[in-house]
């Protein structure tokens, strides 16, 4: 079994408020992870993997570093307590960069986590969403934070909301990435509206078609720069989709079945798209995985296999299909069964095929 957990959260409580959050639209306890269910956590997914597997642990929020050092510290050591001889273990976190400083930068840098940074763009526009709770922008501090990383010599991702503001900005937000070479791999990703069961998240969410449009802009700006080596999301893994080489955008593999998102408490979700009601939660980390995880002893895994078969029968015979296998599952989960972005997703496809066959590339 090959299984890579994404602790969602590690800590749900967050020093920002983003506007287009949908966690900080649900009334939720606000827990951090205890050391026990880390401990079990750790071990159960070691144990579990194959001896020569590469494991992936990526550590969410809330606002992941609220956690402290000394909570991944001992993350880390569990994991040499409980790997196995020749496992290989990396880490990720995902952060909002305003809590860094010298002495994260440090323990990044000797532990080796791989860092993702949410910024949504220049001044104006990350801070337009993304904010304290008093309204106060988040963007001098994202910055700061980012120059700890520097300081560090520590190489990190962007993941950029695409909202209601920025999507009509695709020339200025591709600006202020390609300008700097700091800046090396930048996730492109549509604020939409969500089901939080408290009401649609939120006002300052994209259209589909508005989101593939900002995509399409991008992906001819990007052409056209002198920063040929900057990876853009989803434009990379749909162009290496094109030119048959492999690639780990989980929206586009068509393969939801090595990840498990964890909460706080331990319970057990197929992926953070679907962690809003029961239908595809599996159990508890409590229990014997390798169970948990078995269409032949538990009926909501086989459930969910069900789900991801049903979106391949649907999409298997389109002719992009061999580019986006079906695209997300959750897109189909918020759609109710029809994929949200999958019209605009062709007119996408079709842009940068053209492109390609015009370059001989395919």
């Amino acid at each position: 079994m090959e299984i890579n957990p994404i602790i969602k959260e590690v800590t749900t409580d967050c020093n920002l408020r983003c506007k287009y959050c949908f966690f900080a639209k649900q009334k939720r306890k606000r827990n951090r992870i205890s050391i026990d269910i880390l401990r079990t956590t750790i071990n159960k997914i070691c144990e579990c993997n194959p001896d020569n597997q590469e494991i992936i642990f990526y550590w969410h929020g809330g606002e992941p570093l609220l956690a402290g050092i000394d909570f991944y510290e001992q993350a880390v050591d569990f994991q040499r307590e409980f790997k196995k001889p020749h496992q290989k273990i990396r880490n990720g976190i995902e952060t909002n960069a305003t809590l860094l400083n010298n002495g994260w930068g440090k323990f990044f840098k000797k532990a080796g986590f791989e860092i993702g940074v949410s910024l949504d763009g220049p001044e104006e526009y990350h801070d337009e969403y993304r904010c304290y709770a008093d309204g106060r922008g988040s963007f001098n501090d994202v910055m700061k934070g980012i120059g700890f990383l520097k300081d560090n010599e520590i190489e990190f991702s962007v993941i950029a909301v695409v909202n209601k503001k920025s999507v009509l900005s695709p020339k200025e937000i591709f600006e202020f990435f390609s300008s700097d070479k700091t800046f090396r791999l930048v996730n492109f990703v549509p604020a939409l509206g969500i089901e939080t069961g408290h009401g649609l998240s939120f006002e300052c969410s994209v259209e589909p078609a508005f989101y593939i449009d900002f995509l399409i802009r991008v992906f001819d700006l990007w052409l056209k720069s002198s920063r040929a080596e900057l990876k853009i999301l989803p434009l990379e893994s749909i162009i290496r989709a094109f030119m048959g080489f492999s690639h780990e955008d989980c929206r586009f593999t068509g393969d939801c079945t090595k990840s498990i998102v964890l909460e706080s408490n331990g319970d057990i979700f197929a992926c953070n798209t679907y962690s809003y009601g029961d239908f595809f939660k599996f159990g508890n980390i409590s229990d014997d995985i390798e169970q948990v995880m078995n269409p032949e002893h538990s009926e909501k895994y086989r459930n969910y296999l069900e789900f991801l078969r049903n979106i391949k029968s649907k999409c298997s015979d389109c002719p992009w299909y061999k580019v986006c296998h079906g695209g997300c599952p959750g897109w189909y989960y918020l759609g109710n069964g029809n994929n949200i972005l999958c019209k605009d997703f062709k007119r996408l496809f079709t842009h940068i095929s053209r492109t390609l066959e015009k370059y001989n590339m395919i």
